[in-house]
């Protein structure tokens, strides 16, 4: 399977996966979740978009059959990873060559979207554990606009602590 198919397929996964997770975002979705306790981030992703700090409201993450899925969101802005073919703890880069096929998409309301799919994109994501019931780690990309989106989409200080 080609690369570009992989991805394509990952993507879609990543769709799936996070349309069918349950996430921090409260017992009837119209509440966010309680703080965290101080000194932790369980639950959370945090980042610097274009220089502007992002903290999701609502998070969740996926591990099945070697695909990371990992989404956090807030009322504007949702960042989404995705990681094909991943088994361990490490670093990973989009547009590898080899190993694991990684994926950064973000979408902010009401319809733009960046990706690193596109020829352009750069990224990394740093996995620290990693299992079906918790994943935590650092991310940085760069992204590139989607059809109709316009300007920069770079991503630094990323970081995801998530359990469930």
């Amino acid at each position: 399977m080609t690369r570009t198919r992989f991805a394509t397929l990952l993507t879609a996964a990543v769709v799936v996966a996070m349309a069918g997770c349950s996430s921090d975002s409260g017992d009837d979705g119209n509440n966010p979740p309680p703080p965290p306790p101080p000194g932790s981030s369980e639950g959370a992703m945090t980042a610097k978009i274009n220089g502007a700090s992002f903290a999701s409201v609502g998070s969740a993450f996926s591990y099945t059959q070697s695909t990371l899925s990992i989404s956090g969101t807030n009322l504007t802005t949702t960042i989404s990873l995705a990681v094909g073919n991943v088994t361990a703890p490490g670093t990973y880069t989009v547009g590898a060559t080899t190993g694991p096929v990684v994926i950064f998409i973000v979408s902010k309301t009401p319809s733009s979207g960046w990706d690193t799919i596109s020829p352009g994109g750069t990224g990394t994501i740093t996995i620290t554990s990693i299992s079906a019931t918790h994943v935590a780690g650092t991310f940085s990309f760069n992204a590139v606009p989607q059809s109709g989106t316009t300007g920069a989409m770079v991503v630094t200080q990323g970081s995801f602590n998530m359990s469930k």
